[in-house]
């Protein structure tokens, strides 16, 4: 899952975490990107060590 804002109380990561909460007790496997560093689009090469987390 993947939210959209870097503040750490901001409303979509508080909406993620609280889906991912659901999730796992309904049984699914949910892992949370944290887009900390991630850099902005067209700003460095598909090499960079977060864009290549994310595509992983």
């Amino acid at each position: 899952m993947l939210y959209g804002s870097l503040r750490e109380r901001s409303y979509s990561r508080l909406a993620t975490e609280e889906a991912a909460r659901i999730l796992r007790r309904l049984g699914a496997e949910v892992r949370i990107y944290n887009p900390s560093g991630l850099p902005l689009p067209d700003s460095t090469s598909a090499d960079h060590a977060k864009v290549q987390e994310l595509r992983n």
